[in-house]
Parts: structure tokens; C-alpha cells; sequence
């Protein structure tokens, strides 16, 4: 088998990625506890240093305080040629579960890392909790700063990242692609690397990715949603998080 494979599939299989919308699988324990999670909130490059002037007054309870590089900054941005700066990746973290806060020009995030915290994970309910309310805060750090025009959400993702014990990355993605359980040929120690992207409804994207550890086999899952309509982010992500946790499913079986 190659050692790594990367091809694109659109699947719309009612059955499998849009049941009837049932919130209780929002809170479904899955089998393996995540050890990397994020939902994001993006709105277009506008929010600049001022902007945000005061934000780490609202913030106290993250004391620890990180400026990085923007990230994914886009091709066709130039700041030679009349784009504002950007504001650069600014980390809050220590949080009371262990989680952090991310803010860029487009971009506010909240994310939970199993390496660098103590702390268990508290689930995703909590998490979005805590993504809304900072959400409230950082809008209304803006407004105080005289942004008329506050940042209109244009999409949503979630990233969740786990490490899956008896199955190696071809069985994983034999699961995804043909459901049940793979060959035993699919379940002997490798060194593979798959990515398969989806469109969970058509025309939203998701990523799944995985790939064979020394001791363990590394998911990764991403499901993102564009906005039609600003107000409606909190049941965009609600609907993101039931899709990565069916996608989770597909790849690794009931919990």
C-alpha cells in the first residue's frame, strides 16, 4: 500500500451525515476522549490593533498572553498596496479548564489542548459556552472602541483531533469510505497517511485525516459551515460539532 493518499469525494448520503437533527447527539460521549479541539468563529480582514484596545482587561482570568504571526493570511492581501496591517495571532490561555483564546484580523477561536493542560477536557457544550461569552466580549470591546460596523461572522469550523488504539489509519479510512469492518489486511501495524474531503450538505466542507503514530493512529476531523445569515453562528457550530461527531463514528464505530 502507498504510504500516504490524498484524494477528494463528495458524499451526501442522508443516512450517514444529515439525519433528522437530533441535539441530544450533541452530548454523545464518543470512544476515544479528544486530545485537541477547536471551534472558530471567522469574519472578513478587518479588526486591527485599536480595535481591540482594552480586550485583556475583560480577559483577566487568562493570564498568560502570547502575539504570534497572522496565520493563513491570503494570497491576495497586500500591505504595500493600501491593506491595513494586520493584527497578528493573539493568544489568551490558562483559562479555568485549561482552554485558550485566539483572536486575529479575522478570526476568534477557543481551543483545548490535552499537552499543555491538566485539566479534562469539559465537553462541548461548556466549550461553545465559553466561545459565546467571549464572542460577547470581544464585540463589545469593538463597539467601546468605536467600530461601527462590527465584525458579521462569515463562517464557522470545529477541529477535533483524537488517537485511536487498535485500529491502524487504513482501517480507519476503510470504515469512512465502505463502513463496517476492514480486512485484516487493513488492520496490520503501517506507516500510512490518508485525507479524504467531504461536503457534509453539499457545499460545506469537511477534512478527515489520518495517519499511523509509532504507538497510535493520529484523527484528525474538520467540519466547517458558511453563514447565510450572521445571528445564525451558534446553530451553525451546533450542527458542525453533530457532524464531526458522525464523521467520528463513520471512522472508528459506535461509541
Amino acid at each position: 500500500m502507498a504510504s500516504s493518499m490524498k484524494e477528494s469525494i463528495m458524499i451526501d448520503d442522508e443516512s450517514i451525515l444529515n439525519p433528522s437533527c437530533d441535539k441530544t447527539a450533541l452530548d454523545r460521549t464518543v470512544t476515544t476522549a479528544p486530545t485537541y479541539v477547536r471551534y472558530a468563529l471567522y469574519f472578513p480582514w478587518s479588526i486591527n490593533a485599536m480595535d481591540v484596545e482594552g480586550i485583556s482587561k475583560k480577559w483577566l482570568s487568562y493570564p498568560t498572553v502570547t502575539q504570534l504571526a497572522p496565520v493563513d493570511l491570503p494570497d491576495s492581501y497586500d500591505i504595500f498596496g493600501g491593506d491595513p496591517w494586520p493584527l497578528g495571532l493573539t493568544v489568551f490561555e490558562s483559562g479555568l479548564y485549561g482552554e485558550r483564546i485566539l483572536f486575529q484580523s479575522d478570526r476568534l477561536a477557543v481551543e483545548w489542548n490535552a499537552e499543555v493542560t491538566d485539566q479534562s477536557y469539559p465537553g462541548y457544550s461548556q466549550m461553545k459556552a465559553i466561545l459565546v461569552e467571549r464572542h460577547n466580549e470581544f464585540i463589545e470591546v469593538l463597539a467601546g472602541n468605536g467600530v461601527k460596523e462590527v465584525a458579521n461572522i462569515t463562517s464557522c469550523d470545529c477541529v477535533y483531533e483524537s488517537r485511536i488504539n487498535g485500529l491502524k489509519a487504513a482501517g480507519v479510512m476503510y470504515r469512512l469510505i465502505f463502513g463496517g469492518n476492514p480486512p485484516n489486511e487493513f488492520t496490520s501495524p503501517g506507516s500510512d497517511s490518508f485525507r479524504r474531503h467531504l461536503h457534509w450538505n453539499g457545499k460545506d466542507p469537511a477534512n478527515v485525516t489520518v495517519s499511523d503514530q509509532e504507538d497510535t493512529t493520529q484523527l484528525t476531523i474538520q467540519v466547517a459551515s458558511n453563514l447565510s445569515e450572521p445571528a445564525s453562528w451558534e446553530d451553525s457550530l451546533d450542527t458542525c460539532h453533530m457532524q464531526a461527531s458522525l464523521l467520528f463514528t463513520a471512522c472508528v464505530g459506535e461509541s
